[in-house]
């Protein structure tokens, strides 16, 4: 108690240095937290578990904007060296006779792969069993969030939306809503199986055909030898085709080498410049202090009190700065635009950088600390005749 009541009084007593020491803190952590929000898409995503770890070999026609025959997968699929297939296409289809068009991106290949697929949320309980749903129902779809929202469709539920470009009513059942993703596209789109979308819905030009296909390998370590033995296979087949690693990841990983300098030099030189303001002030301020705390010790306080109670003057500083950082850095994240969120994980904070907050408070504190405790534990008495 009495040590709290000695941090108030120094609180009170010089109520500028705190405030700047405030400032400074919280301007550090809400730059942690932001530049830890630009640094996620550089890294594997630790919410996505191995499922963002797996290798995917992308096969995409060469002529931009076409589309593969459904013929390919097959013939993928039964491949050496290849472990699961995933295909997709999207049929667009109206909820309201005045609502914009809805995207309903329709999965075929095994079930395994499309399981491994990245695009599902962390695994639990709920998921599993409306994952079930859908496979056990050939006319199930699973719902983003806001198309729920918008179209007013429920799980269990029968619904005919109109097909985009023909008009035709396509028959489907709800198999589920999935959770809210971070990702606001994410959201919008509606998951449904190739084969009854591609009987139902596609017209007769689009039918057979796919417009994303991919492969997981059975020997990640081989995929470019894998990619090699697919180009080849398909050299002469018409439309030719180009066989690569995942493009996303590849550009990533590409840019990986530059972002991590670049964010990392940036964290280091706000890292720096915050510890060597709060030890110059710290330092400055028990030096200041130095005649007011040896009256202390003449009046019979240990220096076990004293240095406990700067302890927890720091401690209030570092709390109410982290509570202004975080709050300055929501608001901010929160008020830029969704598009840009597209490209920065829905602006969301990740996992490691909340973890790594503490730790970094701790590292500040605990070197800020050094100067003044010392200083704190070689006060004597005759110090109160210092100048």
């Amino acid at each position: 108690m009495t040590e709290l009541l000695l941090a108030v009084r120094a609180l009170a007593s010089e109520p500028c240095r705190p405030v700047y020491l405030v400032m400074t803190l919280a301007l550090a952590i809400a730059a942690w937290l932001i530049l830890g929000v630009l640094m996620a898409p550089f890294f594997p995503s630790a919410a996505s578990g191995d499922r963002q770890a797996r290798v995917v070999v992308a096969i995409e026609a060469a002529s931009e904007g076409h589309d593969l025959p459904l013929r390919y997968a097959r013939r993928l699929a039964v491949m050496e060296g290849v472990q699961h297939v995933v295909y997709s296409t999207i049929i667009l289809v109206t909820c309201k006779d005045t609502a914009s068009a809805i995207s309903i991106q329709a999965f075929g290949g095994s079930r395994e792969g499309i399981l491994a697929s990245p695009m599902w949320p962390p695994s639990s309980p709920e998921l599993h069993d409306m994952q079930s749903r859908w496979f056990d129902d050939p006319m199930g779809v699973l719902l983003g969030p806001k198309t729920a929202a918008d179209c007013q469709w429920q799980t269990g539920m029968g619904v005919s939306p109109a097909n985009v470009f023909t008009r035709r009513p396509v028959a489907m059942n709800i198999a589920g809503i999935r959770p809210q993703d971070e990702n606001p596209i994410a959201n919008s789109i509606v998951f449904g199986h190739y084969e009854y979308f591609n009987r139902a819905a596609l017209q007769e030009d689009g039918k057979d055909t796919v417009s994303d296909l991919a492969i997981y390998p059975e020997d990640p370590g081989r995929v470019h030898t894998l990619v090699a033995q697919i180009e080849d296979a398909f050299a002469h087949d018409d439309p030719p085709i180009i066989a690569s690693a995942d493009a996303v990841v590849q550009n990533a990983l590409a840019r990986f080498g530059v972002a991590q300098y670049v964010l990392g030099a940036v964290m280091l030189a706000v890292l720096l410049c915050t510890l060597l303001v709060m030890i110059s002030v710290l330092a400055h301020a028990i030096a200041q202090r130095r005649a007011s705390l040896a009256l202390l010790l003449v009046l019979g306080f240990r220096h076990g009190t004293l240095w406990r109670a700067f302890v927890l003057e720091f401690l209030s500083i570092t709390i109410l700065a982290a509570l202004v950082g975080i709050g300055v850095a929501m608001l901010l994240l929160n008020n830029l635009p969704d598009s840009m969120g597209l490209f920065f994980n829905g602006f969301r904070i990740p996992a490691w950088v909340w973890q790594g907050l503490p730790v970094i408070l701790l590292f500040v504190a605990a070197v800020s600390l050094i100067a003044p405790i010392t200083s704190i534990s070689r006060l004597r008495t005759t110090d109160l005749l210092a100048p």
